[in-house]
């Protein structure tokens, strides 16, 4: 290879004019399918990749206290992984059945996964209940705990599949490290909260919403300046036809905005929660067929807003 490319090279220090020059990304427009081809999979990939690695800090963590790193056992939930980003897997472009056994080997993976997490945290010394900020930087915001019970400014919360769990504020967790989750937890806000279906709102921001649960004005309070355009709207639910002349698993076609559906079937759309920790309004929106839902979540909380929507794995997507 380097005679070749030494051969190359001298060309075009040569005859530069022969070479044309590039400036910007290279995009290879026949695989921008692959983004998108079986998500499930995309996402099943990440949540491992994540897990290994809070694993891996955890093992780490733990050998401080006696406890042998647990290497094989990571190599064989790595090997897994690995398995799975293989060539065709993970851009979404295998047969069926290849999914069926990668999500099987998934669901091995986050049972081991989850075990070994248990075990080498219950090594960990510590008393009460215990928070670990993976990150490699401080960070703030919503801890899920499964047990509430003696955990001051706690409060239910739902999923946007529909499960419930507890949440608690934190502020400034360290990185990598194991704390107590008492002594990071945030004081009680004591910004309004105005929440209804139609209308969220607290000391900055308004958001209303429309009949079809797409927002109509996204209002900053505190400058008075609109945020959408004039008749804009957003929170839109857009789909497209999505057939491709050829490779349907790689390609997604110039044309494919030609045919677009506008999904405004709103089922529902309610006040889930309510607490310290902020109150969501759910939309639950029909596709066609009528077997297809979305689910989305917006929370209001105090001092700030953010939007929560899942469209992956806690949404309903049945052709």
């Amino acid at each position: 290879m380097r005679p070749f490319f030494e051969r190359l090279l001298k060309r075009m220090a040569d005859n530069p004019e022969n070479y044309p020059t590039w400036v910007g990304e290279l995009y290879l427009e026949f695989h921008r399918g692959t983004l998108t081809s079986v998500a499930r999979n995309k996402r099943s990939n990440r949540l491992a990749e994540t897990a290994l690695r809070e694993l891996e800090l955890l093992a780490v963590l733990a050998t401080q206290h006696g406890v042998a790193y647990p290497a094989a056992e990571l190599r064989r939930l790595w090997d897994i992984v690995m398995l799975n980003q293989f060539h065709d897997i993970l851009p979404g472009s295998s047969i069926g059945a290849v999914y069926e056994d990668s999500d099987a080997d998934y669901a091995r993976l986050f049972s081991a996964a989850d075990e070994l997490r248990a075990r080498l945290a219950a090594a960990l010394p510590g008393s009460g209940t215990g928070v670990f900020n993976p990150s490699g930087t401080a960070r703030s915001g919503l801890v899920l705990v499964p047990d509430a019970e003696g955990v001051a400014g706690s409060q239910p919360v739902v999923r946007a599949d529909g499960s419930a769990a507890h949440a608690v504020r934190v502020e400034a967790l360290p990185p990598l490290a194991l704390v107590s989750l008492e002594a990071h937890t945030a004081p009680a806000q004591q910004d309004v909260l105005e929440v209804s279906p139609e209308r969220l709102a607290n000391d900055h921001v308004e958001v209303l919403f429309d009949e079809a649960g797409r927002m109509v004005s996204l209002l900053d309070r505190k400058t008075g300046r609109q945020v959408l355009k004039a008749g804009a709207k957003a929170n839109r639910l857009q789909a497209f036809r999505d057939m491709p002349a050829e490779y349907d698993a790689w390609d997604i076609d110039a044309d494919f905005e030609d045919q677009v559906f506008e999904i405004d079937d709103l089922v529902s759309a309610d006040v889930v929660e309510q607490g310290p920790c902020g109150r969501p309004s759910a939309l639950n929106g029909g596709m066609r067929p009528r077997t297809s839902c979305r689910s989305s979540r917006w929370r209001l909380v105090p001092g700030r807003w953010r939007w929560i929507a899942s469209l992956i794995g806690t949404s309903t997507t049945r052709w």
